[in-house]
């Protein structure tokens, strides 16, 4: 079996993940046992660390970041998956 990892800037928006889709895909008709494993998208993780903080003391600004998290996985989603009209 071979594990393929891709860090935070191979998924940072949704040309980078389509990027890493269509490498995924080369790799699985070569070879089917493989497993993959995906960072946050870069910057994520530091953003969560520091809402978490800022939630766990009280401070109301985690409320911003969180939001500004989920509406670029919104944006990523929408792009790669878009609804027909």
């Amino acid at each position: 079996m071979k594990v393929f990892k891709f860090g935070g800037s191979s998924v940072a928006g949704a040309d980078e993940i389509e990027r890493v889709m269509a490498w995924i895909s080369r790799a699985y008709t070569a070879d089917r046992e493989i497993a993959v494993v995906l960072s946050a998208m870069g910057g994520v993780t530091d953003t969560l660390i520091e809402t978490a903080r800022k939630a766990a003391c009280g401070d109301s600004g985690y409320v911003t970041p969180m939001r500004e998290i989920e509406s670029r996985h919104i944006r990523v989603v929408e792009a790669l998956f878009p609804l027909e009209a």
